[in-house]
């Protein structure tokens, strides 16, 4: 059925001299199923000398130039539990120390990310038999990325390199805690990933084009649980007509390395949860190809 929604967003983006500013940002959201949330989504303060910048707070950064499906976003995290009229909105920001060096069309970026902040999604804890534990825990002060971009003349493109954890989770089968009554228990684990990206953008005529890659390599042990090193492009071309009509066309081609079919386990409750989590990280087959085409006027 219909679930109403009722929200606050307060922003405040305080000027305090020439050189530095800062941006704040709540969010607070309940529903009609009695779902609540409140949240601090942005807090940050940011110092500009010349062509250098210094963001030091909780921020959303936001990576890549493809339509929607952007394989380089990998420093932030979004709230897959909120209804919400704009998937930007759902988006979630975390403590990040970002340094910026802009010089012409080129901007060199450093971050440091010592807060970890997942995806968040709806968990189904209906499961008769089955137990979800509260998430693992994740206090890695490690994290880093960089970033070279060029913006402006005919093409615009960046190369990216992430190393921390991953933002989306592995479901996985873990011990029983004692005491309780169930027959299996599974828990949302955040797996250590690098990833290396690149994007480009531009106009040929009256076309726009783009392209977005990324190679993942996660760490930890292999299991039947954890998301396998995976390659994925994205690739679109879209025309506006003077009629106002536009036509979006946009292919999407991942690969996934050491594919291996939950199909073949011998155990139920394994096979059954190795499946999930290949669902939740989109990893169901060992080539998957999509194409989207969205008419808008």
């Amino acid at each position: 059925g219909a679930v109403s929604v009722a929200g606050v967003v307060v922003r405040a983006a305080p000027r305090l001299s020439d050189r530095l500013d800062a941006y704040a940002e709540a969010r607070a959201q309940t529903d009609s199923t009695g779902r609540g949330d409140a949240d601090l989504e942005e807090a940050w303060a940011r110092f500009a000398a010349g062509p250098a910048r210094l963001i030091v707070g909780r921020q959303i950064v936001a990576w890549g130039r493809a339509d929607r499906y952007n394989p380089t976003d990998v420093i932030g995290a979004r709230d897959y539990t909120r209804l919400l009229a704009s998937d930007d909105e759902q988006r979630r920001g975390a403590l990040i120390a970002q340094a910026t060096y802009g010089a012409g069309p080129w901007t060199f970026s450093a971050f440091w990310l010592p807060e970890f902040r997942p995806n968040r999604f709806p968990v189904d804890r209906s499961r008769p038999g089955v137990v979800v534990l509260d998430d693992q825990k994740v206090e890695d002060r490690s994290q880093f990325a960089a970033r070279i971009d060029h913006s402006g003349g005919a093409l615009d493109w960046s190369i990216s390199y992430f190393e921390g954890r991953s933002r989306t989770r592995d479901i996985a089968l873990v011990p029983v805690p004692a005491g309780v009554a169930a027959l299996a228990a599974v828990q949302q684990k955040f797996p250590e990933t690098s990833v290396v990206g690149a994007d480009l953008a531009g106009v040929a005529g009256r076309f726009g084009y783009r392209a977005e890659a990324a190679y993942t390599d996660v760490g930890g042990a292999p299991t039947p649980f954890r998301t396998k090193d995976n390659f994925w492009i994205v690739v679109g071309v879209d025309r506006t007509f003077d009629s106002g009509w536009n036509v979006n066309l946009q292919y999407s081609f991942r690969y996934v390395f050491d594919y291996d079919d939950p199909a073949h386990l011998s155990n139920q409750v394994v096979r059954a949860i190795a499946r999930q989590s290949e669902k939740e990280n989109n990893q169901l087959d060992h080539r998957q190809n999509s194409m989207k085409l969205r008419l808008a006027r």
